[in-house]
């Protein structure tokens, strides 16, 4: 891998860390909130970042499997 991707995929690894914790952010706004409507949209929020994390997560197990089997 040349240094070009290495740097686009710690970049992107940045990203993916403050995804999380934005996804923590928003769970602690939905739990600590006495506005139903805002705890509902922040809950929302929260679990579609979840599904998108989740997802990030097992392409890049899926990839660096991959990577070890060459």
């Amino acid at each position: 891998m040349d240094i070009t991707n290495q740097i686009k995929l710690m970049s992107y690894d940045r990203l993916i860390d403050e995804l999380h914790a934005l996804h923590e952010m928003y769970l602690d706004f939905s739990n600590h909130t006495d506005n139903i409507m805002a705890s509902s949209c922040f809950h929302i929020v929260a679990k579609d970042l979840e599904t998108l994390l989740n997802k990030y997560d097992d392409n890049k197990k899926s990839l660096c499997n991959k990577q070890e089997a060459q």
